[in-house]
């Protein structure tokens, strides 16, 4: 079967081409007869040689030999404008019928469709096509941007596929170390101790704990995750080459994404030695769960804590409401209370009740305030009951620097979250048998994007958690 492919802009080229040419013959033409005719026969007395006679014969031929040459661009021209109008003329019958047969199954666009279908079709398709230097322009970007697209389908190939995924895995692993331990460290600076011994106080204290004990396990399954796959690497053979070395092996130890999971991988000996292993993995993974759930409940019941967002201290960090020299020992489960700290995490502010500027908006980078990693004492002791404790100074902060790797690391680790959230959106979208786990997962996805924005982020906050946590949960009673 033969494909005949018209552009019409090349034969309106072509034809532009012919005109010009039989345009410029003419004006050869015109100024033979005018420079060099009208002078022969201005000439006074006789042409004895045949001097001028013979410049004459010759600017003649010139003329006819011209003149010629002008029939065939005016032919040309001619024919090109046929081929046009009969390609169109066909072109829009076909359009037509296809139309009209597509009426019969297609439901009527809607306006706002076809106005995008217009102006697809007049700028990205019309006008690329119309001007040659236009066409040449988007015919180099559709070179470069392919080009690009090739490298990059590579290079994700590589990380999904290749031997590339031990490496992400590695660095995902890496960077995890440093996030688990800001996030401890972090919940344990947001402790209310200024409000002495209060309901507040004892959540923020389990919180911190159960998030200190998980994220140790995380630390242990990230360093379990870093060997596991060193050693995918050291079996695969060279990085960048799939078929050398042991792919099945790699893939064996590159599987393992914990502590639990290693241990699997191993062979100590004997059954019994394996068996203890395998125990002491499971009994990890329940510890992480339990402290991981523990954690969460926490955070859900942290949002009865009263807070007035209108009274800061150390660098903007949050304290509980002050009045005067009265610390409210606050706690209240309300709905109007749990909605204000939610619409306050969400970008509100407390003043003029409006969203701030950029909450609606993505953002991947990290820039926490050393004041998130301090710990504040109000007049430099924290009550507890009847006991006092004293302190030499109010605030207690980690180094500046420290804060800054902190940043760099959750801006990582905010980055690859994002690239492995819209990778898994894709491979939900493209998917032609699509299930309801798949859909489960997509909206994990989803959440997990929308995180880094402040007004979407409480929704994985509190609902892709909640998801998790059940998840987790009903596997620990299951076993």
């Amino acid at each position: 079967m033969s494909e005949v492919r018209i552009v019409y802009s090349s034969l309106e080229d072509a034809v532009d081409y012919a005109s010009k040419a039989r345009t410029q013959i003419d004006n050869y033409i015109t100024n033979i007869g005018m420079v060099i005719n009208t002078s022969i026969s201005n000439l006074n007395g006789s042409d004895s040689y045949g001097y001028a006679q013979s410049a004459a014969n010759l600017a003649s031929q010139k003329t006819n030999d011209l003149a010629a040459k002008k029939t065939y661009f005016v032919n040309l021209e001619n024919s090109l404008n046929s081929v046009i109008s009969t390609a169109k003329s066909v072109d829009s019958t076909v359009a037509t019928n296809i139309s009209s047969i597509a009426e019969g199954y297609i439901e009527k666009r809607k306006w706002y469709e076809a106005a995008g279908d217009w102006i697809y079709n007049t700028f990205c398709v019309d006008l690329a096509n119309h001007f040659s230097l236009v066409r040449d322009f988007v015919d180099g970007l559709k070179w470069v941007g392919d080009k690009v697209g090739n490298v990059l389908d590579k290079v994700h190939d590589w990380f999904k596929y290749g031997d590339g995924k031990y490496v992400w895995k590695i660095t995902t692993a890496l960077v995890g170390i440093v996030v688990a331990a800001a996030g401890t460290i972090a919940a344990i600076c947001a402790i209310p101790f200024s409000g002495g011994l209060s309901i507040p106080l004892v959540i923020g204290c389990i919180g911190a704990l159960a998030t200190s004990i998980g994220a140790i396990i995380t630390i242990g399954n990230s360093l379990a995750t870093i060997y596991t796959n060193g050693k995918a690497i050291t079996l695969s053979g060279s990085i960048f080459d799939d078929d050398d070395g042991n792919p099945g092996a790699a893939r064996y130890y590159g599987s393992a994404g914990k502590i639990s999971e290693m241990y699997e991988k191993f062979d100590y000996g004997d059954k019994a030695t394996n068996e203890k292993y395998e125990k002491r993995g499971r009994d990890i993974d329940k510890t992480k769960v339990i402290a991981d759930t523990t954690a969460f409940v926490c955070n859900i019941a942290s949002l009865g804590n009263v807070k007035d967002y209108r009274v800061t201290t150390r660098n903007d960090n949050i304290n509980f409401r002050y009045n005067g020299a009265e610390w409210y020992k606050g706690y209240s489960f309300t709905w109007s209370n749990i909605k204000r700290n939610i619409l306050h995490d969400m970008g509100r502010t407390a003043t003029t009740g409006e969203f701030k500027d950029g909450s609606f908006k993505i953002k991947l980078t990290s820039s926490d305030k050393v004041s998130k990693y301090s710990v504040y004492f109000k007049d430099k002791k924290f009550e507890l009951g009847k006991l006092t404790f004293n302190f030499s100074r109010e605030t207690y902060s980690i180094p500046e620097k420290l804060v800054e790797a902190f940043n760099v690391a959750k801006t990582t680790d905010n980055t690859m979250n994002f690239l492995k959230n819209v990778d898994g959106l894709y491979d939900f979208y493209t998917e032609s048998d699509k299930n309801f786990d798949g859909s489960i997962n997509a909206l994990k996805n989803a959440t997990g994007i929308g995180k880094n924005s402040k007004v979407f982020s409480i929704f994985d906050k509190y609902g892709t958690k909640t998801v998790k946590t059940i998840e987790d949960v009903v596997g620990l009673i299951g076993g």
